[in-house]
């Protein structure tokens, strides 16, 4: 994994001085919860040390402390080439010239113009330090005098501040490459380990940072997690000036099942209050709970000691760390703490129902009971305190940054609920049909109360909380499906997709590849030339085409092409593709053998193999809980299928599956299919202008969404123009017939860079 901020420290060696360090070094890593390195030298380096190692830590770290005093500056300006402290100095002025920021200039004894390089002498130094006053107790313990201590305690926050800064707009460094090769190529996953230059900045980037969509959608594996990685990440100093935290919530902890339990306790009729409205209470606490849990995190990391909110936000603080069971020894960010924050929620609305309207309610008062004190606010002031949580509101409403809240995970989350649910569809069928209902609502009202939220439509203390938040809420398709069926006024709700194209895939490859192999783009090259050179330069083994007969001749087939059609378009697909030729590579060195195209094939069809068994079936599987039986319904069959055909074969198929859809009906088994990725429609080419498609072969990964809405969906009657596709990445693995003359997959560039032109115009969801 890479390394954590690090700061470096150089100084003229003596007693005095070494004691104050190690006691700053001491400080530094406590208060910032040993998330920084301090490196500090205890000695006086003299010839022959291992001055290699000593420069590679001034360069890779991120803040480099110049203590400077008279000894300091007599050594630097000596040019003696065996003083220690003479090259480090060089070492030092390198680091300075890469930028001043990474340099920390501090005058600790004596005057600017005896103490302070000429070097340093136009940079402004902390004047500061050298006025903090402290004294030597035993064992060499330094003690901050009394009346210095908030200065010294300034000091500490500037050095973390400054170098986290700068960690964060500096970019990943490898330890070796091993790691670099995981980070690069092998990781799919979003954990921090891609380089900044790799990140590919996606139109949903820019949407949820302007908020002008704070929902997105995507398909499983589409990145909806490196997402909230790029971010925070991609471009720091944008994020730090528009956001002072960022605040990630793993749907996971949320268990739907308790969820729908509180509900159901509370929900003794209709008349009094809808499941609509306590699911709602329940979603808009949990944001409010969030904030006062990002402030606990900024007072746990010291950040608040100069704010004058500091004492509002230490009650807070402390008074949730005691309800959330943390002790001094736990922070905030560990999960054990941080996942009890939906449970609590939970506590919160059944202790107060309990005790403040049951119990002080009759037959005849308990309806207006439930109207007057059945809400948000008078929950929570419950909770916490009315005068606490009103100085809260006032103070969390002044912050100059905002919040941002991303909720992800939603992938595999309340797979458990489904298949109780699925499993009551015979014994219990009104219990089915309520949970049914439920978990609709529950994703509903999630969006719901977020948008209002944003649209800030509340008139009370939850008005100055929700002005200062923002949400990155992360859906994946079929759950957005659930939403509209109950709820076919989606437009409301301000959602954007996460698809990769064509041109994304090949960036995000050839920009991990170019680092990786440390290979300078050529400016004068398009994207499909810098992946080619690539391949010629490093990895020669490897052609940049592929030869395929079909149609009684032979075609080249651009490896990327070949990839992709292996594929369901998605990251981790193309990464799985190119790492089983780096395989190939490998194992023909190790047995001395020349790569033949017949060895490529191969090794991208067991690719294709481990994509549809360890990625997509494995995803789905307690999702769509018979999907490879519906694959191997069509083992044996033609690639390509009279659609009325297809319909033929798919009525006998069953679809044992939790989607929104009714899985009974064909159409929507159709629907299902195309989605997924594992069909898609073949239009005749001369038509396609008319539909307003780019291409004539249709998946919903080139082509979106409006074509199986056109053709089949939105029809009363079978379209005889189109005919199903079965997606190629299939074919060998079930045996599917390859039954065209056509190419299936061979795009052309130019293909390519209109269907990037014009991706924000395909419907996605």
């Amino acid at each position: 994994m890479p390394q954590k901020p690090t700061c470096y420290i150089s100084y003229a060696w003596s007693d005095e001085i070494l004691n104050f360090l190690l006691r700053l070094k001491s400080d530094i890593e406590k208060r910032s919860q040993n998330k920084i390195k301090v490196i500090l030298d205890r000695h006086n380096f003299d010839v022959g040390e291992n001055f290699k190692e000593k420069e590679k830590q001034i360069i890779e770290s991120d803040l480099v402390l110049t203590f400077f005093t008279p000894e300091y500056k007599r050594k630097v300006d000596t040019p003696v080439e065996d003083s220690g402290c003479y090259r480090e100095y060089g070492y030092i002025l390198k680091k300075k010239d890469i930028n001043t920021r990474f340099i920390y200039p501090i005058l600790f004894k004596g005057k600017k113009d005896t103490s302070v390089p000429r070097d340093f002498r136009d940079i402004t130094c902390n004047l500061e330090v050298a006025k903090i006053k402290y004294k030597e107790s035993k064992n060499n313990y330094i003690s901050i005098e009394p009346k210095f201590q908030k200065k010294y305690s300034k000091f500490i926050e500037d050095i973390i501040k400054k170098t986290k800064t700068n960690y964060l707009i500096s970019d990943i460094r490898y330890k070796d490459s091993n790691e670099k090769y995981k980070a690069l190529l092998k990781n799919t996953a979003a954990d921090g380990s891609l380089k900044r230059s790799c990140m590919i900045k996606m139109p949903a980037y820019s949407e949820i940072l302007n908020q002008s969509s704070y929902i997105v959608i995507g398909r499983k594996g589409s990145g909806k997690t490196t997402l909230l990685e790029t971010i925070e990440n991609l471009e720091p100093k944008v994020f730090m000036e528009q956001y002072k935290i960022l605040c990630p919530i793993n749907a996971e902890d949320i268990n739907i099942s308790s969820v729908y339990s509180c509900v159901e306790s509370l929900w003794h009729d209709r008349d009094f209050i809808s499941t609509t409205e306590i699911t709602d209470i329940y979603w808009e606490i949990f944001f409010v709970i969030q904030t006062m849990f990002t402030v606990g995190l900024e007072f746990e990391n010291d950040n608040l000691k100069s704010d004058y909110r500091y004492r509002v936000f230490k009650n807070v603080a402390k008074f949730l760390r005691d309800k959330l069971g943390a002790n001094r020894d736990i922070s905030l960010l560990d999960n054990s703490v941080k996942s009890q924050i939906p449970t609590l929620v939970l506590e919160i609305m059944e202790t107060y129902f309990q005790n403040h309207i049951l119990d002080k309610a009759n037959d005849y008062t308990f309806m207006t009971s439930i109207k007057t004190n059945l809400n948000t606010q008078n929950i929570i002031e419950t909770f916490i305190g009315k005068n606490l949580f009103k100085s809260f509101a006032n103070c969390f409403g002044v912050c100059e940054k905002k919040t941002l809240i991303s909720l992800d995970g939603f992938d595999t989350h309340s797979e458990d609920f489904r298949r109780n649910t699925r499993n009551m569809q015979n014994s219990n069928p009104s219990e089915y049909d309520k949970r049914n209902d439920f978990e609709c609502l529950f994703y509903r009202s999630l969006c719901n109360v977020a948008m209002k939220f944003k649209r800030n439509q509340f008139n009370n203390q939850l008005y100055q909380i929700a002005d200062r938040i923002d949400f990155c809420i992360v859906l994946p398709q079929d759950r957005l499906d659930q939403i509209q069926i109950a709820d076919r006024d989606i437009s409301k709700l301000k959602c954007c997709g996460l698809f990769w194209d064509a041109y994304d895939l090949l960036r995000m490859l050839v920009l991990r590849l170019e680092e990786y192999y440390e290979v300078k783009p050529i400016s004068s090259q398009n994207m499909l030339q810098r992946f080619h050179r690539i391949l010629k330069e490093k990895l020669p083994q490897i052609p940049v085409s592929i030869k395929l007969y079909c149609g009684n001749r032979w075609h080249d087939f651009d490896l990327f092409n070949y990839m992709l059609r292996l594929s369901f378009w998605r990251p981790r697909d193309i990464l799985l593709n190119f790492i089983s030729l780096l395989g190939l590579v490998e194992n023909s060195k190790n047995v001395g053998l020349d790569i033949d195209e017949k060895m490529i094939k191969d090794a991208l069809s067991q690719s294709a193999s481990n994509i549809i068994d360890k990625e997509f079936i494995t995803e789905y599987q307690n999702v769509f809980y018979n999907l490879k039986d519906v694959l191997n319904s069509f083992r044996g069959y033609n690639n390509i299928l009279d659609i009325s055909e297809f319909f033929k074969i798919i009525e006998k198929v069953r679809f044992d599956a939790s989607f929104s859809y009714d899985c009974s009906s064909s159409k929507n088994k159709i629907l299902i299919l195309y989605q997924l990725g594992i069909i898609g429609l073949r239009f005749n080419a001369d038509s396609i202008e008319n539909r307003g498609y780019t291409h004539h072969i249709c998946f919903n990964f080139n082509e979106g969404l409006n074509p199986i809405y056109d053709a089949v969906i939105d029809r009363d009657t079978i379209e005889s123009e189109v005919e199903i596709i079965i997606n190629p990445l299939f074919c060998k693995k079930y045996y599917i017939k390859i039954n065209t003359e056509e190419l299936i997959g061979n795009y052309s560039w130019k293909y390519i860079e209109k269907l990037a032109a014009e991706k924000t115009l395909k419907r996605r969801f």
